[in-house]
């Protein structure tokens, strides 16, 4: 698990942690996307944001309300009742940067989110997520096999080999 990839997490380690406690961890400060979105089909963009907050208990109401300030910081401003049918790949992989931040996690996981999209919208969504890495202020763990994604994306870089660290770089100037 690349979770166990974080030695500390709020003073505890996670090397010691038992699964149970890892899946709490999951489900209470970290937010994921990965690279299928998998967005729930029969649910507009504002319920598929908005799952999560009511899977934990939040009411109707507020996670609306929630969901509806992640739809205005993704972009996606105009689209809150399209279905995931009706969304380019782009702007389906914003409902699900929407979806993982809505939780407001402190740790923020990205399991290749952009290898399915075409060059052009790919370029678009690592801008953005340049531009949501500013103003979030959050721990970012984001797995690419990349170098050019990595590079561009990066404060640090780890390459791994089944699933070893193999290599660490600080604001990597070439590998």
């Amino acid at each position: 698990m690349l979770l166990r990839a974080i030695s500390f997490f709020d003073g505890e380690d996670l090397l010691a942690m038992s699964n149970k406690k890892l899946i709490e961890l999951r489900r209470n400060k970290m937010g994921m996307v990965f690279q299928s979105f998998a967005l729930l089909p029969h649910r507009t963009v504002l319920e598929n944001i908005a799952f999560p907050l009511q899977i934990k208990g939040s009411s109707t109401q507020d996670s609306i309300k929630r969901a509806k300030d992640m739809v205005d910081l993704v972009g996606l401003d105009g689209r809150e009742n399209y279905f995931p049918r009706e969304l380019s790949g782009g702007q389906q992989q914003r409902v699900g940067i929407a979806r993982s931040l809505a939780v407001e996690p402190d740790i923020w996981f990205l399991d290749e989110p952009f290898s399915a999209l075409d060059p052009l919208i790919r370029k678009e969504m690592q801008d953005e997520f340049l531009r949501l890495q500013g103003v979030l202020n959050k721990t970012i763990l984001f797995v690419t096999h990349d170098f050019d994604e990595a590079f561009r994306l990066a404060d640090r870089i780890a390459i791994m080999k089944e699933g070893v660290i193999e290599q660490l770089e600080h604001r990597p100037i070439s590998f």
